[in-house]
């Protein structure tokens, strides 16, 4: 080999060892990346980057197995999930990959998520500020886009709607037109605040803005998150859809199914009922009373481990045996993607 070829060649392998200028740019930059739709911000004097919106373009896309109505329980009722989680709450699990194989396993097409992470609950869940669990919820819908869609979790005593609209405005799937998120979270319980306070009427005003469904996890008389609460502030924003999770968690669902009836009475609100560890009797008296368009299929997944939607299965059963199959198709569907406007 000649002089000439030995120096092209010395040159060649020291140009391949070489960080590229990618590369060197990010190890001298900041560690924040940006996205196409992030806009620069002066902190100290100093441009910053914002990054509410995870850069989603290396997320890889699960393919949806092909449902076999024939082999899972209740594949051919295209079921809608309203309330399911992500994230880590202490004793549960609540991981992605359990809820996708038990949607899997039981032939459930569409599954709500929202971050069971933003709730204020230090050393049980990771207590993430607005910002960080929604971005986890962007991650987990950009990778099972036919699975799941999103829903915003808020933080009205330490957050901002400013941190929300970002994210209910902006995040798309992978065809740069479907939203992400469908509708915003609000646990007064665990976030500690009421349910009727003044600072969740920015929240409200971005749900009437981005025509985003208001989920309230829905609790007994008295709690922050009493049925009453809710209706009141529901009432001050008639456009917007309101649900309440649980029909009131502890088995105390009169109480929401009254206040359900009043709005339908006097038409001041816009006011549903989910089913998540609701008792099965007591959301087949809701539907009889209150009429089927006004009581939505949720179950909270999985709060009951890998055997989550089996807990279900009376609940299904006694639907089934007591309403006719328009009553059931509304409940178990076709409410939630007129509502959520599902595909």
């Amino acid at each position: 080999m000649g002089r000439e070829s030995l120096v092209l060649l010395f040159c060649v392998l020291l140009w391949a060892g070489c960080p590229s200028t990618t590369h060197i740019r990010q190890e001298k930059g900041s560690e924040r990346s940006v996205t196409p739709k992030e806009s620069p911000q002066q902190v100290d004097g100093k441009a910053e980057r914002r990054e509410d919106i995870p850069d989603t373009k290396s997320v890889e896309i699960v393919k949806e197995r092909t449902v076999d109505v024939k082999t899972t329980p209740w594949g051919a009722l295209k079921i809608v999930d309203i309330h399911a989680h992500i994230g880590t709450f202490s004793g549960y699990d609540l991981s992605l990959s359990n809820l996708i194989e038990n949607m899997r396993r039981y032939g459930v097409k569409t599954a709500l998520i929202s971050n069971i992470d933003g709730a204020n609950l230090p050393g049980t869940t990771a207590n993430l500020d607005e910002k960080k669990a929604n971005q986890a919820t962007v991650l987990a819908v950009q990778k099972y886009p036919s699975m799941l869609r999103g829903i915003a979790w808020t933080r009205p005593n330490d957050g901002k709607p400013d941190l929300i609209e970002p994210f209910v405005r902006d995040a798309k799937l992978k065809d740069g037109k479907s939203r992400v998120f469908v509708a915003m979270k609000f646990h007064p319980d665990m976030n500690q605040f009421s349910a009727d306070g003044a600072s969740l009427n920015g929240y409200m005003k971005l749900c009437e803005k981005y025509d985003l469904v208001a989920v309230f996890h829905c609790g007994g008389k008295w709690s922050h998150s009493d049925p009453e609460k809710i209706y009141t502030l529901a009432k001050r924003f008639p456009k917007v859809a309101v649900v309440l999770y649980h029909m009131g968690f502890s088995g105390e669902h009169q109480f929401a199914i009254d206040v359900v009836k009043r709005s339908l009475q006097k038409k001041d609100a816009r006011i549903f009922l989910g089913t998540a560890q609701a008792d099965p009797n007591a959301v087949v008296k809701a539907i009889k009373e209150l009429g089927s368009e006004a009581v939505m299929f949720g179950t909270d997944a999985t709060y009951y481990g890998k055997a989550h939607y089996e807990k279900y299965e009376k609940m299904i059963n006694l639907m089934k045996s007591s309403l006719t199959q328009r009553q059931l198709d509304d409940v178990l569907r076709d409410n939630a993607k007129r509502l959520f406007r599902l595909p």
